[in-house]
This record gives C-alpha cells, sequence and structure tokens, in this order.
C-alpha cells in the first residue's frame, strides 16, 4: 500500500478520534466535574512522563530497524524483545514511584475538595498499569516505523484513540464518575492495544521467532536512544508543567479553561506527526539534495493544512459557546485562539525535530530543549498569576517559538522554504489578531475581516502546494493511480 494511502487511512482514524471527542467531551465534562476533568487531565498528562524511562528504546528501534538492521528480521526481533526486556523492569519501577507519590501530591498542590483525595487513593494501581502499557507499545510502534508498516501503525492509533476517549466516557456515565473508575477505564483500552501490538509483532513482523534477548542490542540501541530519552523526558516535564502550574495556581477548575482548548488544538498534530512518522524512516540515511527535497514537499504538505487552523481561530468564540456553553466561550476564547497559532508553529516545529533525529542529532534536540525550558516555567508561573489560562497559553506559544528558532538554527532549510512558511503563516497572525475574542465582540466587522483571512489562508496554502499534489492525493485512492518511489511523500 502506498505512503499516500497509509497516511489517508491515519487521518480518517485521526478525524475520528477528533468526532467522539467533540461530540463527548461536553457529556463527559458534565458526568464528572470541572474539578474531576482538571485532576484526570493531569494525572493522564502526568502518565507521559513514565514513558521518558524507557531509555528512547521506540525511537532506537525505528532508527536502527529502518537503516542497520534493514534486512535481517532475526535481528530485529532480537532488538523488540532485548528493548522490552529492558523496559519491564525500568517502566515499573518508574511507574511506582511517580503514581505512588502522585495522589498525594496534587492533594496538596491543587487544594482539592475531600471527595476528591479521598478519591485520589485508589488511582495508584490503574495508573501505574497505564504507564507500563504506555512505555511497552513504544517499543512496538518503533518496529513499525522501521518496517515502514504504516498501516498497521495507522490501524492501532485509530483504535487506541477511540478506546481511550470512549471507554471513559462510559464508565462516567453508566458506572461510576470516580477518578479510579475512570483510571481503570484508561488503562483496560491500553492493555488491550498492548496485547494486541505484541502478538501483531511477534507473528506478523518477525515471522514467529521466539523472543530472544541480546545485551549487544541493548547496548547499540541505548547509544542513540539515551539522548533521545533525555529529550523526551525534558519536553515531557516542560509540556506537562503547564497544567500543573496553572492548577497550582488557579485551582483544578481552571485547569479545564485550558485543558479543552489544548485538546481541541492538539488534535492537529496527529496529522503532522503521522506524517512525519512515515517519512521518518526515509530521511535516515537520506542526505544532501535528496533529503532537502523530501523536507520541502513535507512542509509544503503540512502547510496545506493552515486555513483549518484559521478557521477555528475565526470561530473559537461561537464553537465553544454552542459545544460547551456560553459563560465558559466568554473565558477560555483567547486561550483557544492562542493555542491554535502554537500548535501551527508546533507542527513546523517538528519538521526539523524529525530531520535532527534522522541525522543521529538527538543530542542536539535534548540541548535545545533543555535551554527553552528555564524561561517557559518562568513564563508559566507569570501568565498563570497574571492572566489565568490565557496566559499559560501565551507561554506555551512563546515556547513553541523558541524551540523552532533553536531547530531552524541547526537544521538545513532551504530560504525557499523560509518564504513558504511566511507566506502561510501571515493570515493566521490576521485571524487570530481580528476574529472575536468572546462572544460580545462577533461584529459585522470581525466576522468579516475573519472570513478574509481563511480565504487569504486558502489561496496561500494552494498557491504554495507540493507540485505534484494531485498525484499524492490520487495516490491515496486505492487502484486510481501507482506513483513510483520518488514521487511519493
Amino acid at each position: 500500500m502506498s505512503t499516500g494511502r497509509n497516511f489517508a487511512v491515519n487521518l480518517g482514524g485521526n478525524l475520528l478520534g477528533l468526532v467522539l471527542f467533540a461530540a463527548l467531551t461536553p457529556v463527559y465534562l458534565h458526568a464528572i466535574g470541572p474539578e474531576r476533568y482538571g485532576v484526570v487531565a493531569v494525572i493522564l498528562s502526568l502518565s507521559t512522563y513514565v514513558a521518558t524511562f524507557n531509555f528512547g528504546m521506540g525511537p532506537a528501534l525505528t532508527y536502527f530497524v529502518s537503516g542497520e538492521l534493514k534486512d535481517d528480521i532475526a535481528a530485529q526481533s532480537e532488538a523488540y524483545w532485548s528493548a522490552m526486556a529492558l523496559s519491564m523492569p525500568i517502566g515499573l519501577i518508574a511507574s511506582v514511584l511517580i503514581f505512588g507519590l502522585l495522589p498525594l501530591g496534587l492533594a496538596e498542590l491543587m487544594h482539592l475538595s475531600p471527595e476528591i483525595r479521598h478519591e485520589m487513593r485508589g488511582a495508584v494501581l490503574p495508573l501505574v498499569g497505564i504507564g507500563l502499557c504506555i512505555v511497552l507499545a513504544s517499543n512496538a510502534r518503533g518496529v513499525w516505523n522501521g518496517r515502514h508498516a504504516f498501516l498497521t501503525l495507522a490501524i492501532f492509533a485509530s483504535i487506541d484513540t477511540v478506546l481511550t476517549i470512549l471507554l471513559p466516557v462510559l464508565t462516567a456515565v453508566f458506572v461510576s464518575n470516580e477518578i479510579s473508575a475512570l483510571l481503570y477505564a484508561t488503562l483496560t483500552a491500553r492493555v488491550v492495544i498492548l496485547l494486541s501490538a505484541m502478538t501483531v509483532s511477534s507473528w506478523r513482523m518477525f515471522q514467529h521467532r521466539l523472543p530472544r534477548v541480546s545485551l549487544l542490542r541493548v547496548r547499540m540501541m541505548l547509544g542513540y536512544g539515551g539522548w533521545v530519552s533525555l529529550g523526551t523526558l525534558m519536553e515531557t516535564i516542560v509540556s506537562s508543567a503547564d497544567r500543573l502550574i496553572l492548577g497550582t495556581i488557579g485551582g483544578a477548575s481552571q485547569i479545564a479553561l485550558y485543558s479543552i482548548p489544548l485538546s481541541v488544538t492538539s488534535r492537529s498534530m496527529t496529522i503532522p506527526l503521522s506524517l512525519l512518522s512515515v517519512i521518518f524512516p526515509k530521511l535516515v540515511g537520506a542526505a544532501g539534495e535528496r533529503e532537502q527535497a523530501l523536507l520541502s514537499k513535507t512542509i509544503r504538505f503540512i502547510l496545506l493544512l493552515t486555513p483549518g487552523y484559521v478557521l477555528v481561530a475565526a470561530v473559537s468564540a461561537p464553537l465553544l459557546r454552542y459545544w460547551i456553553s456560553p459563560a465558559f466561550a466568554d473565558t477560555a476564547t483567547w486561550s483557544l485562539q492562542i493555542l491554535t497559532l502554537a500548535l501551527w508553529i508546533e507542527a513546523i516545529s517538528a519538521i526539523y525535530f524529525f530531520q535532527l533525529n534522522a541525522r543521529g542529532n538527538a543530542r542536539t534536540n535534548f540541548l535545545i530543549v533543555l535551554v527553552v525550558s528555564a524561561p517557559y516555567v518562568a513564563m508559566l508561573l507569570a501568565g498563570a498569576w497574571w492572566f489565568g489560562a490565557a496566559g499559560v497559553a501565551f507561554a506555551y506559544l512563546v515556547r513553541n517559538i523558541l524551540l523552532l528558532v533553536g531547530r531552524s538554527a541547526f537544521a538545513s532549510i532551504r530560504r525557499d522554504d523560509s518564504r513558504v512558511i511566511a507566506i502561510n503563516v501571515a493570515p493566521l497572525l490576521l485571524g487570530v489578531l481580528v476574529a472575536p475574542h468572546h462572544w460580545g465582540g462577533m461584529t459585522m466587522f470581525s466576522t468579516a475581516a475573519a472570513a478574509i483571512s481563511v480565504l487569504l489562508s486558502l489561496i496561500a496554502c494552494l498557491w504554495t502546494r507540493p507540485h505534484d499534489l494531485k498525484d499524492m492525493a490520487l495516490g491515496m485512492i486505492p487502484g486510481r493511480f501507482q506513483r513510483s518511489p520518488d514521487a511519493s511523500l
């Protein structure tokens, strides 16, 4: 199956997840209340910390399976099971250490009510299981990326998205809205995905080979994965600090004003990340003109999403008003608009993150995140104190700008690519500035200006589109078009 059709399958699954999120979030928020929603949002964001203790085994597997071990299935199987042998005890220890202290820490930091404090006592066991599943599942994804099994990856990502959204909502509505029950529902989804992934890896990818562990393979992958793990650790700390700081300063109920807009905008990253995960194995070993051509095409393809970002910024006020409530819209619209711009920048920045990793420069990515972390945390504290959720959103925007500047300084960027990015960001900036920032700002002028911004963005992205966009689109339709490898993303 072509890369284009694999990407189309991935996109369809992600859109399904987005539809479920949009349809079920009001139900979920009503069923569990703002305080529980805020606590669960913080807990699940912190659960990603555990993945950083995997020593970068997932990305390392992708790097070596698509490169040095490309034609050796036995060696790939050995590398996978060696990674699993390392991940199991490390993931379990990290989960116990982190989540054993988490309930007590959150209760004190976020000034939780006695009822929520009581519910947090039952959260440790499911959280340990969730953390371990996240760590182990990342190894399977690493192998699938390296083997170019993008359809398998897309199907599992889609099922993961659906289950982790649907099961907690069904539990909250029909079983219990207690935090421990919601986390057990999430754990159930994670276990189903993990067991299925291990089965597919063993039987389909490695042709029924028995597990075999090699210390040589572990050492080989640690050399690359160690820097990836350090970078991921810093990135995870920085990424989850926003909700933790906001909850500490403003209380758990304040998190929903930031977390829901962030959930809306962050789902837009599934499309660029799905594409970049497909591109990454092709970037490994690529150099010179071939690498630059692949990056340029990727940039132009991702920029086709820009009108969607502009549209979200333009309709933020009515979207939140009719989706959640008028009161929520009046307080959260600014956050949604700022985060829309921030996530667009993050999508562009991710291109250069993957480029540096494909070159083996994971250390550079780590150092960039390390340098940005201190000013970002300072901005979060100031923003949360003075402006609440909107201030935290602005700090997130500045952080993404700094990451983009840092990564682009070490990446090779064509002048033409920089021009294309600048052309597409202009309508988005205009949309954020002129769109109504609350329901009362829906004047004729602001509505017309927002519509013009969307139109300008459509013109810009079509003007800078990939030259073979038609061929790429036809390649997503089975039986309609067969492309050569050079014409493909």
